[in-house]
């Protein structure tokens, strides 16, 4: 653990670290006084199952799944002769 005051930056940071505390003060009071998760982070994400990654337009993955695996046939080969 580390205090809050530690921190890594760099020549181009533009972060508002005290703005950023006192939105995390804001959001804990808020979810304190009303329930857990009562408001959060976009980047928390959610929890509702319904909403899933639309997948209609995604890339095949040749390297990592074997059903996208490209087959190809040529003649003579020796598994056509066999099915025929």
């Amino acid at each position: 653990m580390v205090p809050d005051s530690a921190v890594q930056t760099n020549l181009f940071d533009t972060i508002d670290r005290e703005k950023q505390s006192r939105l995390a003060a804001a959001i804990d009071a808020i979810n304190r006084k009303n329930g857990h998760n009562t408001i959060k982070v976009a980047v928390q994400g959610s929890t509702d199952k319904s909403w899933h990654l639309k997948c209609e337009h995604i890339s095949k993955q040749y390297t990592t799944n074997l059903d996208d695996i490209i087959m190809i046939y040529c003649n003579g080969d020796k598994r056509e002769k066999e099915a025929k």
